[in-house]
């Protein structure tokens, strides 16, 4: 049986279906209810298939497509990152006010490290509740025994100063092993402590 040419798309759209010489009906044209319905049904999973490729497209296209970085530049740049910034503190710098953190701490002069430190510290805390976290905590793990640095780095805070993060792994009279993290800010110069934690 010839098919009718006006029915060649729907030829190309549904070749593996059998019988469907007998569904259209070329000569008349005129379709069963359920003729329609089925032709609906092959219609629009057609358009879901041919939307679902042109989406599928889409993506890859916009993946493949060079994207602009934060910098402005092309993400498939090949110049390397910016180097980290140069430390200006020189770390014996920090090493020597810990020392003295830790020399105020054994001799429980938390009044003078709190008046030492900057406004982190001020801004985060109260001067009573300062000291009397340093002093829980010395009565908990007592005085230091020694203490060495593990980490340190140099970053860039608020209003462009220096913050310099470090890490000491501190031993104390108890035994324990800690380690302290500190936040300097330097000013002018000179460390401030900006935050001090125990873990």
């Amino acid at each position: 049986m010839r098919c009718d040419p006006r029915l060649a798309p729907w030829a190309i759209i549904l070749p593996p279906l059998t019988g469907l010489s007998e569904l259209i009906k070329p000569t008349t044209m005129q379709f069963t209810f359920k003729q329609k319905i089925f032709a609906l049904l092959v219609a629009s999973l057609f358009l879901r298939f041919v939307f679902f490729a042109v989406e599928s497209g889409d993506s890859v296209s916009q993946e493949l497509s060079p994207k602009t970085s934060y910098y402005g530049e092309d993400r498939l740049n090949t110049n390397p990152p910016p180097p980290a910034p140069v430390m200006t503190v020189k770390p014996i710098v920090i090493e020597e006010a810990v020392k003295l953190f830790h020399e105020q701490f054994n001799q429980t002069q938390f009044d003078a490290i709190y008046a030492d430190a900057g406004k982190g510290v001020r801004d985060f805390q109260t001067r009573d509740a300062f000291v009397r976290k340093l002093s829980d905590q010395r009565n908990e793990l007592g005085a230091v025994i020694s203490s060495k640095r593990t980490y340190i780095n140099q970053n860039i805070g608020y209003g462009k100063s220096t913050v310099i993060v470090a890490d000491f792994q501190t031993v104390f009279a108890n035994g324990e092993s800690k380690r302290e993290g500190f936040f300097w800010r330097i000013v002018k110069g000179k460390p401030q402590l900006d935050y001090y934690t125990v873990s």
